[in-house]
This record gives C-alpha cells, sequence and structure tokens, in this order.
C-alpha cells in the first residue's frame, strides 16, 4: 500500500490475528514511509517486535517511542504496552524472560 496509516492498519489487523512477522513487517513498512512516526507506532511496532521473538529491536523501538512524549500520553502508552506484554508471557512458546525484561524496561520510562 502507499497510504502510510494502510501499513500501520494492515500490522494492526496481522497482530490482533496472531500473525506476528506480518504484523512486525508492516508497520516496518509503515514506519520507513512515514515522514513523521507517531509514538504509538513505535509502541505497537515494537510490541510486533516482541511478538515476532525480537526483544532487542522492540526495546529500540520502545526507546524511540517514549523520547519527549508528555507525561500524560507516556503513562497511557506504557500502561498499554505493558498490558500487551503481559498477555504475550502467557503465549505458547513465548520467551517469557525476554518479554518480562520488556516489561521492566518500559516500566522504567515512567
Amino acid at each position: 500500500p502507499q497510504f502510510v496509516f494502510a501499513h500501520y492498519n494492515l500490522g494492526h489487523t496481522c497482530f490482533l490475528q496472531g500473525r506476528f512477522a506480518d504484523a512486525r513487517d508492516a508497520y516496518e513498512a509503515g514506519l520507513a514511509a512515514d515522514p513523521q512516526p507517531g509514538a504509538r507506532q513505535r509502541c505497537r511496532a515494537a510490541l510486533a517486535h516482541a511478538a515476532a521473538g525480537d526483544p532487542a529491536r522492540a526495546g529500540s523501538y520502545f526507546d524511540q517511542a517514549f523520547e519527549g512524549e508528555e507525561a500524560e500520553s507516556r503513562a497511557e502508552l506504557i500502561a498499554e504496552s505493558t498490558a500487551v506484554l503481559e498477555a504475550l508471557t502467557r503465549m505458547p512458546g513465548a520467551n517469557a524472560r525476554a518479554l518480562r525484561d520488556l516489561i521492566d524496561l518500559v516500566e522504567a520510562k515512567m
């Protein structure tokens, strides 16, 4: 898709379907095409990377997402991201330790 938010919408849809590698790829395409990606898009890309088994890249996106965000917006994104990461720890085959490390990283941004 040429429309940036089509990539983000595809990423969100794939994530909800459990197609995490596809979600990651769609978010990456959106971020690459977006001249000013927002914190929410970076958080969702981070979650897709975490779910697809790349906690290092997820951590990088979380760092970028929270940098410069207002406290209220940051708190909302942190709560949302933490809830999703907690849910991911309960999925079969999940790397719970890496996901818990990401939860710690995200919560430290408060």
